[in-house]
């Protein structure tokens, strides 16, 4: 017989593996709270687990978990009694961080959550509030030609390709207050809408990626694993799921399908400005991509919807070389493996790596530049701390992120945009302004076309404010000034030295600015100088004298 509790104590993401009968009877004690009230609610929340007794040895040594089938209901039910005065909040619908007491107002963003309702805007058909017509970037023929030159836009100068759908709400992999949610495109499409800016965009059709465009990036094991995962038999029907899916990639039944269209999202967004047939793009998705690797879903992310973008326009002919930046403030470490070997996509990443942030290990580590033909392509900007500014990241950006694009002269440059280094997000612990991050997408603007791709982002506010002053700079508007300055932090600078001497060896246009390329130059002009007066030596007096006349 099993016996359930759920309880509200740990903030470990929901797992996958729930046997049959423990998920009836979950479902069975939600549908038998027939009009949910507050209490009832938080008591069925008392913790982030259904902890299960049973008296099969297959299930007595495993973690707690909650079974996805009982996700939706119970948010159905949190929904039902959420507008009752008597509702206490668990977490901060903002920044997730606990509530404290009966105040509504959070004590560490200050987010007043009277105000909800302007910052998740209304969830709906998005797309309709794009007045500019709409295409499938599939049945187009404009590609560059073979030269790859780059050919202006179809459409004026500004225009932007914007692809999101409310499907992709459906995905709900943990109980608040973890912090990949639904919650951050409702709040980045409520500020664009708000702003006037989706009505300034071309609406991209969503479609759910291909098993066929799946397999270009992940293996068979991985995409059929998902599907399965979340059909209506449950994770049950599915094989060992331990295998391609870590602990913080559970699934509820939309997972499948919001990745799906995540990954058809960035593929047709970065499509349609590969070819031309809009000035840059924006592929508002979830959940996010950057830390799934061929075989393995992690951390929220599924299918790496970055790379799949990549894969595309060089199989559909848009593009040979792909620069992709990745501004979260997590390593995107499935990008990274994803690439390690290929010289045809220059992945470049500026995060934290002192083991606070997921992946919590060395990986991203300066000196992991890549392997084989691939060595030198994988470019890691390693912040040891946290407090990273403006300063930094321009910094950052001028001095190793342009040369490099210049020098590797990519033909789409691919954004992993993950806005967990804004200031205001305490899990990222950094100070970048909106402002920055426009600057940041004004700069790329001049390399190559650029497609921004949703990452991360726990402050809802801050990831909102971000995403709109990067979609402002597409449009066609100049970002405003960087209201911190150019002061720059002892890591941010320790990172950006530290790349120039790993890199410079690799990158001619790195080389000068690093400290070896430096001792180089002066070595190489004192031999140059001792040559030379060498060379007086040898001159008679006569000589000498003209020597000096010509000089």
């Amino acid at each position: 017989m099993l016996n359930l509790r759920l309880s509200l104590k740990r903030t470990s993401p929901l797992s996958n593996r729930c046997p049959p009968s423990a998920r009836c009877n979950v479902l069975q004690a939600v549908r038998e709270l027939q009009r949910p009230r507050a209490a009832d609610v938080l008591d069925l929340l008392a913790a982030t687990a259904v902890e299960l007794e049973v008296d099969d040895a297959e299930y007595q040594e495993k973690e707690p978990v909650v079974c996805p089938q009982a996700l939706e209901e119970i948010y159905k039910l949190l929904s039902s009694c959420k507008s009752s005065p008597n509702t206490r909040r668990l977490s901060c619908t903002n920044c997730t961080a606990p509530m404290m007491g009966a105040s509504a107002v959070c004590s560490i963003c200050g987010h007043d959550h009277a105000n909800d309702p302007a910052l998740l805007g209304t969830s709906g058909p998005w797309k309709t509030r794009m007045s500019l017509p709409a295409w499938d970037p599939r049945k187009s023929a404009s590609t560059p030609s073979t030269s790859f030159n780059r050919p202006p836009a179809q459409g004026p100068p500004g225009t932007v390709a914007l692809a999101v759908d409310e499907r992709m709400l459906q995905h709900r992999a943990s109980l608040p207050p973890y912090p990949e949610r639904p919650e951050r495109v409702r709040a980045i499409m409520a500020r664009l809408d708000n702003a006037g800016l989706t009505q300034r965009c071309y609406a991209v059709p969503p479609r759910q990626a291909s098993d066929a465009e799946l397999a270009e990036v992940h293996s068979r094991d991985l995409i059929n694993s998902l599907a399965a995962a979340c059909s209506p038999a449950g994770p049950s029907a599915a094989p060992d799921l331990s295998a391609v899916l870590e602990p913080g990639a559970a699934v509820s039944p939309g997972t499948n399908t919001a990745a799906r269209l995540a990954a058809g999202a960035a593929i047709d967004v970065a499509l349609a400005v590969a070819r031309r047939q809009t000035d840059s793009g924006v592929a508002v998705v979830r959940p996010p991509g950057h830390h799934a690797t061929f075989d393995r879903a992690q951390a929220g992310c599924y299918f790496n919807n970055v790379a799949l973008a990549a894969r595309a326009v060089q199989a559909a002919g848009a593009a040979q070389r792909v620069l992709i930046v990745d501004w979260d403030v997590h390593f995107g470490n499935g990008t990274h493996e994803i690439f390690s070997e290929d010289n045809s996509v220059l992945y470049v990443s500026m995060h934290r790596s002192d083991g606070e942030l997921y992946p919590n290990d060395s990986s991203g580590d300066v000196e992991q530049c890549g392997t084989g033909e691939g060595a030198g392509h994988s470019v890691n900007i390693s912040w040891a701390e946290g407090g990273i500014t403006d300063g930094d990241c321009m910094t950052a950006l001028n001095q190793v992120i342009m040369p490099l694009a210049y020098n590797f002269s990519p033909d789409l440059i691919l954004v992993s945009a993950g806005f967990g280094a804004a200031e205001g997000d305490v899990q990222g612990g950094c100070r970048v302004s909106p402002a920055c991050y426009g600057h940041m997408t004004h700069l790329l603007k001049a390399v190559a076309p650029v497609a921004l791709v949703l990452e991360g982002g726990v402050n809802l506010d801050a990831t909102a404010r971000c995403m709109e002053a990067c979609v402002r700079v597409l449009l066609g508007e100049r970002p405003p000034p960087l209201t911190g300055g150019w002061n720059t932090s002892a890591a941010g600078t320790v990172a950006v030295m530290n790349t120039l001497q790993i890199h410079g060896p690799h990158w001619p246009s790195l080389r000068p600015l690093s400290f070896q390329g430096w001792m180089d130059a002066i070595n190489e002009q004192k031999q140059a100088q001792a040559k030379e007066a060498e060379a007086d030596e040898q001159l008679s007096p006569l000589e000498l004298d003209a020597w000096e006349q010509l000089k």
